[in-house]
């Protein structure tokens, strides 16, 4: 859902998904953290709710999700650099699934991804590295580089 108030863009597809919880008036709410930091909810009528950063820390601490939510916006306040990819149709519904999977934010999704593919790449190569190492001295085989 994407909407404007007061000039400002609220989109849950933008944003992270922190939780469910009840707002003051024990009503069920969603609450989603903005890639600036910035708190919302939104309510089972789909209607939006800007918060204040004081009425966000309530709204978590309330519905005991403070840890996701001071987790979100460190994240999204940390130097983040933006950059842009283009990405097939199916490449787009597999990072869109894996987010719903793993309930995380695009950039999250692909950081995880990128950190798991370069650990494994390294491991790889230290696998490699050794296999050579063990090939050289049993064999004396040497492979040209």
């Amino acid at each position: 859902m994407k909407k404007q108030i007061n000039g400002k863009k609220y989109s849950t597809q933008a944003a992270q998904k922190i939780g469910y919880g009840l707002s003051d008036k024990d009503e069920l709410e969603c609450m989603y953290v903005k890639r600036n930091g910035a708190a919302f909810t939104i309510g089972k009528a789909n209607n939006i709710t800007p918060l204040t950063e004081e009425q966000a820390l309530i709204w978590a601490r309330r519905n005991r999700l403070i840890v996701q939510y001071v987790a979100a916006v460190d994240y999204a306040i940390n130097d983040k650099k933006q950059v842009s990819i283009y990405l097939t149709e199916h490449a787009q519904a597999n990072l869109r699934k894996l987010c719903n999977l793993w309930n995380t934010s695009q950039s999250e999704t692909v950081e995880k991804i990128l950190q798991d593919s370069t650990e494994r790449a390294e491991e790889t190569e230290r696998i490699k590295e050794q296999l050579l190492k063990e090939l050289e001295l049993k064999y004396g085989f040497k492979p040209e580089k």
